[in-house]
């Protein structure tokens, strides 16, 4: 059953992206992550890799993910941020 979730991206390159959140993810979650950067729409397939207790109070949970699929449009978004 799919979920929505609240996230917090923390940092992002073109492998994959720290996100913070407060609901509980386990390792091997899949999903889709849909952010603005820079104005610019970017939707991406991820899957979580790791799950750690989060560093501040802001949030649980911090979650280090792939990209499962990455367009050419996202790739050269994501080089230049």
């Amino acid at each position: 059953m799919p979920i929505v979730a609240s996230v917090r991206v923390m940092d992002i390159s073109r492998t994959g992206v720290l996100l913070a959140a407060d609901c509980p993810f386990t390792r091997g979650d899949s999903g889709t992550l849909c952010v603005d950067i820079n104005g610019s729409s970017f939707k991406a397939a991820i899957q979580v890799q790791r799950v750690a207790p989060g560093r501040t109070g802001d949030h649980r949970y911090e979650l280090g993910a792939s990209f499962l699929t990455l367009s050419p449009q996202h790739d050269h978004l994501l080089r230049h941020i």
